[in-house]
């Protein structure tokens, strides 16, 4: 059945469903700041820190169910505020496949390794080997 499980869930997945342009907008923000107007993806992270803290690996979940399929700003978007609101340390598997296909993302996009975050390059090399960006 796969990661996300049997799809029992739909009703909660669909609850993050109207936060996706947010999500982009938080995702293309961090990439670069002067882009996008804060106003965009406002207080995001303030606005789903309760139900974060209060299930991780359920807000995960959801989460990534929104973002994967949608791919590129939204999984990195997703991935950013995941880590943002857990933790960059945090090791839950949904936060990790966000985290992982946003960083695919970003080597296919041509990003340097420069660009990343110290986190995000030891995710890489944990995933794909010391210097394989």
């Amino acid at each position: 059945m796969g990661i996300f499980g049997s799809g029992k869930n739909r009703e909660s997945s669909s609850s993050l469903a109207h936060e996706l342009p947010r999500i982009i907008a938080f995702g293309q923000s961090q990439l670069d700041s002067r882009s996008v107007d804060p106003a965009a993806y406002g207080l995001l992270e303030a606005d789903l820190y309760q139900r974060a803290m209060a299930d991780p690996e359920g807000f995960t979940r959801e989460l990534a169910e929104l973002v994967l399929p949608a791919g590129g700003l939204a999984t990195y978007g997703g991935a950013r505020l995941a880590g943002s609101l857990l933790g960059w340390d945090y090791q839950g598997r949904y936060y990790l496949s966000m985290l992982d296909a946003a960083l695919q993302w970003r080597h296919e996009m041509g990003a340097s390794a420069a660009e990343l975050a110290p986190y995000q390059l030891q995710r890489w090399e944990q995933v794909h080997g010391f210097g394989a960006w």
